[in-house]
Parts: C-alpha cells; sequence; structure tokens
C-alpha cells in the first residue's frame, strides 16, 4: 500500500471515528431533546383538553341560565358549542395525548360556582372572548411550539381546533342578537 493512500485511508478512519462519537453524542441529546419536546407538546395537549373540558361546562351553565330566563335559541346555540368543545375538540386531544386527562370535576364545579350569574348578553361576550383567546393565542402559541419541536401532528390538531373556536366565535357573533331577546327572569343578574 502506498504512504499517500495509507495517510487517506487513516485520515478517513480518523473521520469517521469522530463522526461516529458527535453521532452517539447528537443521538444523546436527540433523545434528551426529543424527551423535553414530548413534555411541552403533551403539555399543551393537557392545557387545551381542560380548556375545552371547562368551556363546555361553562357553556353548559349559560345554557341552563338562558334557558331559566326563557330564550330557547340562544340556550340551543350555548348546547351545540358546549357539545363541540366535549365530543369533538376535547375527544380529539384525548386521542392524541393518549389519555383522558381534563380538570377535576370537583375543581370544575368550584370554578363554575365562582361564575356570577350574569346577562345572557355578558354571557356571550364572556363566551366570544374565551373563543377569541383560544382560537388566536393559546391555539397559535400551540401551533408554533408544536412545530418547532417537530410534531406536526399535534401542530394540525392544534391548527384544526383553532379553525373550530372561530366557529364558534361566528356562531356566539351570530347568536348576538338572540341575547338581547331575553328577559331575566327570577335570580338576579349582573350585567
Amino acid at each position: 500500500m502506498s504512504v499517500k493512500r495509507r495517510d487517506r485511508l487513516m485520515f478517513g478512519l480518523v473521520i469517521a471515528a469522530a463522526l461516529g462519537s458527535a453521532n452517539v453524542a447528537l443521538a444523546q441529546g436527540s433523545a434528551q431533546e426529543s424527551a423535553h419536546r414530548f413534555v411541552l407538546v403533551q403539555n399543551d395537549l393537557d392545557e387545551a383538553m381542560k380548556n375545552e373540558a371547562f368551556d363546555a361546562a361553562k357553556y353548559t351553565l349559560f345554557a341552563q341560565q338562558a334557558r331559566e330566563r326563557g330564550n330557547q335559541a340562544l340556550a340551543a346555540v350555548f348546547e351545540r358549542v358546549a357539545n363541540t368543545e366535549k365530543t369533538d375538540h376535547f375527544r380529539k386531544l384525548a386521542a392524541l395525548s393518549g389519555h383522558e386527562t381534563a380538570m377535576d370535576q370537583a375543581e370544575q364545579q368550584a370554578e363554575l360556582a365562582k361564575l356570577p350569574n350574569k346577562s345572557d348578553e355578558a354571557n356571550l361576550r364572556d363566551a366570544m372572548t374565551t373563543e377569541r383567546f383560544q382560537a388566536n393565542a393559546l391555539r397559535s402559541d400551540m401551533v408554533n411550539r408544536a412545530i418547532k419541536y417537530g410534531d406536526l401532528q399535534a401542530a394540525n390538531m392544534f391548527l384544526n381546533i383553532g379553525n373550530g373556536e372561530i366557529k364558534n366565535l361566528l356562531a356566539f357573533r351570530a347568536a348576538k342578537k338572540l341575547a338581547k331577546q331575553s328577559q331575566p327572569q327570577g335570580a338576579p343578574v349582573q350585567s
């Protein structure tokens, strides 16, 4: 074997050894990064599921209040959106996350008890604010984080649910005139 060829071979072996060490280090770092990525995206999935579960319960309460005031049409809108939050958004998130973590029932009831008995118009404003926030800020952050960490399946899910939140917002906006038709009956109502 010529000296030149031997030197090239040795140089190649040194490079291969160095690259092999670098690949092992990258693989270890990649495993840590992957675990970190999983935790961040999983936390987003859990937070989104908690929000969807609470929103479904809150809109069910708003529907009950509208019904008590005699506004069946507005109650139907709140119930339809509550059903979407619970049976569509929450279930899709739960399927992707691999578990059905949601807000603890006692915690959820305690949070709902804190909500004042407001007018239908105030409840509708609250619902629109919630849906707008989730469609814009929350879902956007989650989509961007999932993309950053390479979880395109979660990013797509967050984007689709964000689009669903926009549909809910539009349903609530269309229901504005229904809220104005309600006439408070019974319990004192806050604006």
